[in-house]
């Protein structure tokens, strides 16, 4: 690693962690995906597929694809209770490799699922992952056999695949069908309503880093962070605009807003087709709502070093669910020194951040919040 500190290398690590996005099977500005001086290696110490013998190969059939991942299992072999995590945006694999947050490279990257998978495996959870469907071969991002996504995909197929994930835990025999739970991390966070209430399968969700704002609102905020961070840094707005991350990431909000207000021209948008983006504004906007009248337990949860998702988002999210008329049921929870990849920076001021201070693991303090909320 290098011992530059991320501060420094800032201005080329802005890329393609900015946006929670599209999951869309071409170049994607999406917030999982590698960034501009972030390595794209995986931590060797963290791989628990193979430090782990309980651990089984699936195939879920679903709309087109047969979704391809790993079911982790603790010892033994009574019925324990499952969780299915949800991707973040872009076409992430099984693993959700992460190698840092919007405005900040770590250098190195975490697998951010394959982590966590493996920490609630070891508090005796059976833990399902699985490849976006956006992920495969015909983009080079993963190793299955799956087809290219089809130009009218929506949002509600992730949706749909993750109910289906749902039915196969429910259904597999080493799982307790009362307690499958479903975890949801940047955009899987924002889908976790919409799940809930489709499927009564799942009986409680995590929601990890999600936005409270629709896409386009939350582009044009990070879009704006962004400026006002480089600006802080001394650079002329000129300057700013010259950076080829800020150039992109000001195109994909223009192509939004103009999108929101119909005046869009219909090419794609951050490699998405302009339906997939239209679809993501309608299934936002009912996701509000079902958040705001379910009746089975869900948790908001952000890290406070989060910079793709900033408190106002989380707090938001925390109003709904404590306005809810079920709001007994609920919980709002924010992490110290948490990032979006859910590791954990020590250092408060970023200015002084030494490689040191960022952690290559996700932080024990998001495994046992989400363990504490299940369990009870």
């Amino acid at each position: 690693m290098s011992t530059e500190s991320p501060s420094l290398t800032l201005f080329t690590a802005l890329a393609s962690l900015a946006v929670v996005g599209a999951g869309c099977p071409t170049a994607d500005p999406g917030a999982e995906s590698p960034a501009p001086g972030a390595s794209d290696e995986p931590t060797p110490a963290t791989t628990p597929e193979s430090e782990s013998p309980e651990l089984q190969t699936i195939q879920i059939p679903a709309e087109g694809v047969d979704l391809e991942g790993v079911l982790h299992l603790p010892v033994g072999q009574e019925p324990v209770p499952a969780i299915l995590l949800v991707h973040g945006s872009g076409p992430a694999s099984r693993d959700q490799p992460t190698p840092g947050q919007l405005n900040m490279a770590f250098g190195f990257t975490i697998p951010v699922f394959a982590q966590l998978a493996a920490a609630l495996t070891q508090r005796g959870f059976a833990v399902l992952r699985y490849d976006k469907r956006s992920c495969g071969r015909f983009n080079g991002l993963c190793d299955n056999d799956y087809p290219p996504p089809p130009d009218d995909l929506t949002i509600d197929a992730f949706i749909d695949d993750a109910r289906r994930a749902v039915e196969f835990l429910a259904a597999h025999p080493r799982v307790d069908a009362d307690r499958v739970f479903v975890v949801g991390h940047s955009q899987g966070a924002t889908l976790l309503p919409t799940l809930l209430s489709h499927s009564s399968t799942a009986r409680a969700g995590v929601m990890i880093a999600g936005n409270f704002d629709p896409i386009d609102r939350l582009v044009a905020n990070q879009l704006a962070a962004t400026q006002h961070l480089l600006a802080g840094q001394g650079l002329t707005p000129e300057q700013i605009d010259a950076i080829p991350a800020v150039a992109s990431l000001t195109e994909m909000a223009q192509q939004l807003a103009a999108l929101r207000a119909g005046t869009h021209d219909g090419t794609p948008i951050g490699g998405a087709p302009a339906a997939f983006w239209r679809s993501y504004f309608d299934q936002h906007e009912r996701a509000i709502a079902q958040a705001a009248q379910l009746d089975r337990p869900l948790l908001a949860l952000r890290g406070s070093y989060d910079w793709n998702i900033d408190s106002n988002q989380w707090e938001k999210w925390r109003n709904t669910l404590q306005a809810s008329p079920h709001a007994g049921l609920h919980d709002a929870v924010e992490l110290p020194c948490v990032t979006h990849a859910l590791n954990c920076v020590s250092e408060p001021d970023w200015h002084k951040i030494k490689p040191e201070d960022i952690g290559r693991e996700v932080s024990e303090t998001v495994v046992e919040a989400i363990v504490g909320f299940l369990a009870t």
